[in-house]
Formats: C-alpha cells, sequence, structure tokens
C-alpha cells in the first residue's frame, strides 16, 4: 500500500513526538489561556458597571498581549525544531526530497501540530471552564456571580485567531528553509566547534554592571526608585547578556584549569563539553533569564502592592469602624452619628466592641511649630484591651514613642521621636523613654503615651477631637461589608472610616489587574521553561553518542545519572537562578519605594516559582535519563 505524503507528514510528527511535545503542550497551554480570557471578554455577566468595563479592557489587553507573545514563542520553537533536524531533512533530499517538498512538509506539521493544539486547549478549557469562573469570581470580587455557559464566540474568537497565527508561522518558516544548502543539512551539528573563550575585559564589565545595577537598585529609596528605574533594567539587562556568553564561560575554564577539581570523580565528563553548552545556549538563556525576571517582577509587584494597599489601612488603623467629629458638627450630631452606627450592629447582629477617646494635641519644640496627640496610660489600655493586646503601666517620669504604621501612603518616617520632650505644669521635662511601633490607638501619625498622673499636670492642648472606635468579633465579614457599605452611605466619610469595606473595594477594583497579572506571568514562565526544554532535547542525538561511547569505557549508571543530573540541572537553573536574583533585587527596590517590607510577599512569589521549576526539572530529569539509558 503506497502511503502519501500527508500520511508521511503525520508518521513523521508521532515518531519525532519527544521533540514535539513541549511545543505542543506549550502551545495547548497558551491556546487554553486565550481562550479563558476570551471567555472571560464574552461572558454576559460583564455587560455592564465600571468595574467589570474596567477588567473587561484590561482582559483584552491582556490577551493581546498572550497573543503578541504567542506569535514570537511558536517562532523560536520551529526555529529550534528546524535546528535539530537539519541532518534530516539532508537525509530526505538524498532520497530524492526536492526543497520544495521539504518546507511544504515542514508547514504541513507545523499546521497539524497547530490545529490539535488550539482544539484540545480550547477543549480543556471548556471542560474546566467552570472551576475557572468559580476562581475568577473570588479573585475577582465581583457581586455578580460567573456562571457557566457554553462560550460559542470565545470558541469561535479563539479557533480563527490560532489557526490564522500557526498559519503565518507556518509560511514564515518555509522561507526559512531556502537557503540551505545540501552539504549543510547533511552535516547538520557535526560541524567541528573551536574551543569556546571568553574575553577577560567583557567579562570584567559583566561584573561591573551587575554591580553597578545591583548597588543602585538596592540603595535608592523613595522616589529616586523611580528615577534609576530605566538606568537599571539597562545595565542589568547588558550585565546579564555577557554574564551567559563570557562570564560563565570564562568560569568554567578557569574551574576546568584546577587539575584537583577537573580530574575528580566525574568532573571530566561533566566539564569537557560544559563551556560548548554555555555558549551555544547563551541566547536561550539570557532570553529564559530576562523573560523569568519579568514574570516574577509582575507578580511581585502585583501581589505586594496589593498587600502593602490593604495591610496598609489594617496596621496604620486595626479597628473595624472609627469616628471622629468634625469641626463644623455639633455634639448633638456627633451622638446621633455613634447611634446610627450602634443600632445598624445591633439589627445585623454584629457584636463588637466600642471605646471612645478624647485626644488631645499638644505643641512640641522650642519653637511650638509641631502638634503631636499625648494619650494617659489608661487611654491607652482601653484600646489595647479592645484590640485584645497587653496593657502597659508607666511611671510617672515615663513617656512612650509611638510610630505610624510604615504602609501608610504618603506616610513619612519619623526619626526623631527619642529627642522628644514635654514640660508639664509642676516644672517637670518628660522626655522619651521607648519607642514603640505597634500601633493600638485610632491615630495615623506619631503620637505619644504618659501615666494618668504626668497627663493631669499637662499643659493646655491646642486642638482636641473625639474618636470613638468599633473593633467587631471575627467570623463576621459579609454582615461587616452591608452594614459597612450603608453607614458610608448614610454618614459623612471625613467622619466614619469603615477599614474591612476600604479594604473590599480596594480588591474589588485590584482583582482584576492581579488576576490578568497572574496570568500573563504564569505564560511568561511556561514558556521560559519550554525554551530550556527545546534546547535540552536539541542535544540530545549528540549526547546518546556521547554517553554510549563513554559507557563502554567503564561509566556505571549511577554516574551516568549523576552527570546528567548536574548536566540538566545546570542548564535548568542558571538561568532561573539569576531571575531570581534579579527580581529579588527588583522587590526590594520596590519596597524602599513604598518604604513597606515585602519580605514575605516576594518569598511567596519567588519561593512558588522556584518549586515549579523543581517539579520540572525532576520530570524532564527522569524523561531524557530515560532516553540516554535507551540509546546505551
Amino acid at each position: 500500500m503506497t502511503m502519501t505524503f500527508r500520511q508521511f507528514v503525520i508518521k513523521n510528527v508521532i515518531r519525532n513526538k519527544r521533540l514535539y511535545v513541549a511545543y505542543f503542550l506549550s502551545s495547548m497551554f497558551t491556546v487554553m489561556v486565550f481562550f479563558t480570557f476570551a471567555m472571560f471578554a464574552f461572558h454576559p455577566a460583564f455587560g455592564g458597571g465600571d468595574i467589570n468595563s474596567k477588567a473587561l479592557f484590561g482582559m483584552g489587553v491582556a490577551g493581546g498581549i498572550i497573543y503578541v507573545f504567542s506569535f514570537f514563542f511558536v517562532l523560536y520553537s520551529m526555529g529550534s525544531f528546524l535546528q535539530s533536524r537539519k541532518k534530516e531533512f539532508g537525509l530526505l533530499m538524498m532520497q530524492g526530497m526536492s526543497m520544495r517538498q521539504i518546507r511544504f512538509m515542514v508547514f504541513l506539521e507545523n499546521m497539524f501540530i497547530g490545529v490539535f493544539a488550539t482544539v484540545i486547549g480550547i477543549g480543556i478549557g471548556t471542560l474546566f471552564a467552570k472551576l475557572i469562573l468559580m476562581i475568577a469570581e473570588n479573585v475577582l470580587v465581583i457581586e455578580e456571580s460567573l456562571y457557566f455557559y457554553f462560550p460559542l464566540w470565545a470558541i469561535v474568537a479563539t479557533f480563527v485567531s490560532f489557526i490564522l497565527l500557526f498559519l503565518v508561522i507556518s509560511f514564515f518558516v518555509t522561507f526559512i528553509l531556502r537557503s540551505k544548502k545540501l552539504g549543510e543539512l547533511i552535516k547538520g551539528n557535526q560541524q567541528p566547534k573551536t574551543e569556546p573563550k571568553a574575553s577577560i575585559v567583557l567579562t570584567a564589565i559583566s561584573i561591573l554592571l551587575l554591580a553597578v545595577g545591583y548597588g543602585t537598585a538596592l540603595l535608592v529609596k523613595g522616589v529616586t526608585v523611580v528615577l534609576a528605574m530605566v538606568p537599571v533594567i539597562i545595565v542589568v539587562i547588558i550585565g546579564t547578556y555577557f554574564l551567559f556568553t563570557q562570564l560563565s564561560v570564562y568560569t568554567i575554564n578557569f574551574l576546568k584549569k584546577r587539575k584537583s577539581l577537573f580530574w575528580k570523580k566525574t568532573n571530566m565528563i561533566l566539564f569537557s563539553d560544559l563551556s560548548f553548552r554555555m555558549k551555544d545556549n547563551a541566547r536561550t538563556f539570557f532570553m529564559v533569564a530576562i523573560i523569568s525576571t519579568v514574570a516574577f517582577s509582575a507578580i511581585g509587584t502585583l501581589f505586594g502592592f496589593q498587600t502593602y494597599l490593604t495591610s496598609g489601612i489594617k496596621e496604620a488603623n486595626p479597628y473595624t469602624f472609627t469616628y471622629h467629629d468634625g469641626s463644623d458638627q455639633t455634639e448633638d450630631q456627633m451622638k446621633q452619628d455613634i447611634e446610627t452606627v450602634n443600632q445598624s450592629l445591633e439589627q445585623r447582629n454584629i457584636k463588637a466592641k466600642q471605646a471612645t477617646i478624647e485626644m488631645q494635641y499638644y505643641a512640641f519644640g522650642d519653637e511650638n511649630e509641631a502638634e503631636s496627640f499625648i494619650a494617659s496610660e489608661s487611654m491607652y489600655n482601653d484600646f489595647a484591651n479592645l484590640l485584645g493586646k497587653k496593657s502597659i503601666h508607666l511611671e510617672e517620669d515615663e513617656m512612650i514613642g509611638v510610630k505610624h504604621s510604615s504602609a501608610i501612603i504618603g506616610g513619612y518616617a519619623e526619626d526623631n521621636l527619642e529627642d522628644q520632650h514635654v514640660q508639664l505644669k509642676n516644672g517637670a521635662d518628660l522626655k522619651v523613654t521607648e519607642v514603640k511601633d505597634e500601633v493600638v490607638l485610632p491615630e495615623l501619625f506619631a503620637h505619644y503615651v504618659v501615666s494618668d498622673e504626668a497627663y493631669k499636670q499637662l499643659p493646655d492642648p491646642v486642638r482636641s477631637e473625639s474618636y470613638t472606635a468599633w473593633k467587631a468579633a471575627k467570623g463576621q465579614d459579609d454582615a461587616i461589608i452591608d452594614v459597612s457599605e450603608t453607614l458610608s452611605d448614610e454618614l459623612h466619610p471625613y467622619n466614619f472610616q469603615a477599614n474591612d469595606y476600604t479594604v473590599y473595594t480596594i480588591n474589588k477594583a485590584y482583582g482584576p489587574i492581579l488576576f490578568i497579572g497572574l496570568f500573563i506571568g504564569i505564560v511568561f514562565f511556561v514558556s521560559a521553561g519550554s525554551f530550556l526544554y527545546f534546547r535540552l532535547f536539541t542535544d540530545l542525538d549528540e549526547d546518546k553518542a556521547k554517553f554510549s561511547s563513554i559507557a563502554k569505557m567503564g561509566l556505571t549508571d549511577k554516574e551516568l545519572k549523576k552527570v546528567i543530573t548536574r548536566q540538566t540541572a545546570i542548564l535548568f537553573f542558571a538561568p532561573i537562578v539569576v531571575a531570581l536574583v534579579h527580581g529579588a533585587v527588583a522587590l526590594t527596590a520596590l519596597s524602599h519605594f513604598f518604604n513597606y517590607n515585602l519580605v514575605r510577599e516576594s518569598s511567596m512569589v519567588l519561593g512558588s516559582f522556584f518549586v515549579i521549576q523543581i517539579i520540572y526539572f525532576l520530570i524532564v530529569r527522569f524523561v531524557y535519563i530515560k532516553q540516554v539509558k535507551n540509546a546505551i
């Protein structure tokens, strides 16, 4: 039975499934992500509303970014396939296949993979649509229910978009093969390579650029971070390129010259072609490092900024509701507003503790220009009990300074709290004996606490304000949000603040941005991992031949696994570790800009990606070792 050309193409793809699997899975994942955005875009729940329209617009932009990135990703993937199949194309030409037929074969192969990746990506996206909608409903913090619907228009838009993308890529790739000569194709990757050499000057420049970039990013603070951002990014990118093309090769050659290390166990096998691999893969490593850094920094920034906004409100004012009198407000109006709050809490059966304080502000300093709030020990303890914190006991000559939360937007750091003092009526001079940074009293900025005896001796205040605070018991979130929304409409926003409701509205507005950023960051990271997979398996045939020859000289299975594990680990983790360091520096600079500690958020983001990379490495290592051992 005669095999048709199309049957030959399909079998050729199946025979090369090892090489095509990463391309297929990555393309399928990209299609699925794009389909998810399209599914949201056409969802009936996004038919109106200000936040919904913004979410819809953001998802459209994100979908466009993913689509453009997919084009270059697929183009790069096809380039890797062609590079690894030069010898195969040369042999086909020797058997009588014309270059035109080879180009047509590549075109059909790519379309075959593209159509299946598109169909299966849409299928999996539809299958998990309900789960994705449920997750999105919580992340986006929207009031409408994202119910399941059959996304007909999302399917059509995704199918047409990606079939067109694969069609354009397939046409484009066929032109790459036009100038390939038969001799070049047959030789493939067997052409001799010269020993990689590194320039000492460029190596030194790489170290200098990275040191300058890191140093600047870590030292600048405040608004200067924004001004230094672009120069630092440019310097670090150039330094990263030279790191992989020059510094890595120089380091390997330096280690090879250390005989005690080079001749130890299987290090000779590892180092013998490591410099070649680093040189050959330098551009891939550079691209993976930069793409991964973008993913880490983008997600870390979005996650950190959300925490900064929400935690800042909670840290600066840890109460559920606060109410203070205004300058144009009568005492009767204030009492009526407080009663309105209490009645609303009672109607919704919300359990909450309440405390009121008369906040007295006093002149500080010799020039009487600064004024700060001073509270008594009893006032402090009343509010500490409200929050479930420890009470304090002060001696008559003691005064405590309390810093404001570093998370206050537009706040400033008080570096001279220890130097402040206040003159009492009896002539005593109180100085700050301790500085605390735990916010207890409902005062946003720095303030002071003195003993009850000293409080009675304070001079006349410059001004005073009455503050009432409520702290609701845990587990009443939904009821609190409902009451907060009602009270916020009834009471003047200057007088009444509902922290939980403020956090809720921030999350509601910020949810779509975080959701979109997570999707784009994950797509970038998966693509970066796929690039590494392509480069690793491009050298598989060469590794099979190399390890087959070495095995005949006595290389054991244990030693083989050890060499391959080290080799694969360097390939996978060299660019990722660089990206993690870049990301850590970038997020540290971000924390300097906000004047807020983002260590926890940065660790969570970077740690999660590193764990994912380890799992990916273990899977690829298992497959790679199995392929090499089968060839021995």
